[in-house]
């Protein structure tokens, strides 16, 4: 238990955090047992519409933050202008586009969850720059959290499969698709990843041991669902990020694990049975095999795409309204609710006047996170954490909706608090 992220060390300072910083460390260790149980897979009837647990999280997060703002003397004004800038002009398109919504209530109910997501994303940050001792507690509560998911994850799937009615890609408990499983777990391995940097003695035996089986797990989970976008993104950002620290004496060690945990976990794989078509490495070479169409390898993103760019052109300034996708666009299908490409998602929901200033924020965030990484190192060691899973979404955000449903986008924005504490040139 003393290798499980410092576990003992959490618990013991954990009366020592700040009343705000209590309520977000105890919102990260719940949200695992509601995000699996309280789903329509498992114990919550289904609903019109999705209920999203890491909103509920934000929304108290929020609220406690009102109520400890003045005796802790959090600046909530903290956040640059260009960001509040931005952020007007995505409000303004997203409030004019619910007039010419196809569904109404669906792009109001999309509009109030990025409402929740900015201030979530402001009152975190503001609250990590006044109790910077409390990062580490953050990151580490972060890490318990995702892997006390994975844990109750297959037990829970281990349990439920005994059914004959099980359905391997629709029926996972707290999943509604396979695909967003694998968001969480390509998250995971960039988190993981990146923890010896935070840690005062790096890679001791014990700690390499962990890595080997930690990694060589997540490894083994993302070959083994076939996540071809998620093992990608996982590459892009953990690349990039050891790119960033390459100065730093553990980086080659940490390559090394790396490739041979991704090795090993691929190889493991193979040799596990194949629940349905949309499991296993395999699913990438017949892929590429079978399907000579762009189009079809993509499964079939390529149409969606153009059919949302030619919807867009028809209210290129303020978009058809977010959560449109599904109504609007024919080779969706009926089935995807966004577009599975967030530059095409932002151009569609609120159009250039929205879109610029969504991505706009999205890119300043990265942008500020990777440029100032290493100078943040020197204050925050969880920096570099949390810039991996930030950049992990966005990648696979190139291709699929990870800045779109609710938990891949909370840990983006978790993430974000990490990366972007203390401010550049802070000492």
């Amino acid at each position: 238990m003393q290798i499980l992220f410092h576990m003992e060390n959490l618990i013991k300072n954990f009366s020592r955090l700040s009343p705000l910083g209590k309520l977000l460390c105890g919102l990260l260790i719940l949200l695992p047992l509601a995000v699996l149980f309280l789903h329509p897979n498992t114990l919550l009837p289904p609903g019109p519409k999705e209920f999203a647990h890491a909103t509920v999280a934000e929304i108290i997060f929020i609220s406690g933050y009102i109520l400890f703002r003045r005796s802790r003397g959090y600046d909530f004004w903290i956040i640059p202008l260009p960001v509040w800038l931005c952020f007007g002009l995505w409000l303004l398109a997203s409030c004019l586009s619910l007039s010419s919504a196809a569904d109404y209530t669906e792009a109001l109910h999309k509009l109030a969850q990025y409402l929740f997501h900015f201030f979530f994303a402001v009152t975190l940050i503001s609250y990590l720059l006044k109790e910077r001792q409390e990062i580490s507690a953050v990151y580490s509560s972060l890490l318990l959290s995702l892997y006390l998911m994975l844990l109750l994850f297959l037990i829970t799937t281990a349990i439920m499969s005994q059914s004959p009615h099980f359905n391997w890609t629709l029926s996972l408990p707290g999943f509604s698709n396979l695909r967003h499983l694998d968001y969480i777990l390509a998250v995971m391995l960039s988190a993981t990843i990146m923890l010896p940097f935070s840690l005062k003695d790096g890679l001791s035996g014990r700690w390499r041991i962990f890595f080997l089986v930690a990694l060589t797990l997540l490894w083994l989970l993302l070959c083994w669902t076939g996540a071809r976008g998620s093992i990608l993104s996982s590459l892009i950002a953990t690349g990039i990020c050891l790119f960033v620290m390459r100065k730093h004496s553990l980086t080659r060690q940490l390559l090394v694990i790396f490739l041979l945990t991704m090795i090993s976990g691929a190889l493991i794989s193979l040799a596990l049975p194949i629940p349905d078509g949309n499991y296993g490495l395999i699913r990438f070479a017949t892929s590429i095999s079978e399907y000579q169409d762009f189009n079809k390898l993509s499964s079939n993103r390529v149409s969606i795409w153009l059919e949302a760019l030619e919807k867009w052109c028809s209210s290129p300034w303020v978009g058809a309204g977010a959560g449109q996708t599904i109504y609007i666009i024919e080779s969706a299908n009926k089935t995807f609710v966004q577009p599975h490409n967030v530059v095409v998602q932002a151009l569609l929901a609120w159009g250039i006047i929205g879109g610029s200033g969504f991505i706009g924020i999205i890119t300043g965030i990265l942008w500020n996170a990777y440029r100032h990484a290493t100078e943040r190192m020197r204050h925050n060691p969880a920096a570099i954490a949390g810039l991996g899973m930030m950049l992990t979404i966005a990648a696979n955000a190139m291709i699929d909706g990870t800045l779109y449903h609710p938990v891949p986008f909370f840990l983006f924005l978790m993430g974000s608090g990490l990366a972007l504490t203390p401010p550049a040139k802070a000492h």
